[in-house]
């Protein structure tokens, strides 16, 4: 369940960048290097894999070039709203 204040994350919703981060082929640290975001980039959220980093999950992405890969949620923020998984809300 969200967190009070916090709605679901339904997948296809579009999210932002807050920090520029590495793209993952999995949903880990582990995985190697696909692409990369920049801060205040958008992307359109696909799944969240329930596998956690730091207290964040992984998200399966969208990128606007239509290349998918996996964002940790550490790095992300909700457009306007807090999104369950993601760190802050994006100004």
């Amino acid at each position: 369940r969200a967190p009070i204040g916090q709605p679901h994350l339904k997948p296809g919703i579009a999210v932002h960048i807050l920090l520029g981060g590495k793209v993952r082929s999995g949903p880990g640290m582990h995985y190697h290097q696909v692409g990369s975001t920049y801060e205040g980039q958008q992307l359109t959220v696909l799944h969240n894999t329930q596998q956690y980093m730091n207290g964040y999950p992984w998200f399966q992405v969208r990128l606007a070039n239509g290349r998918t890969g996996y964002q940790w949620g550490g790095l992300m923020c909700g457009y306007g709203a807090p999104r369950q998984g993601m760190y802050k809300i994006c100004r």
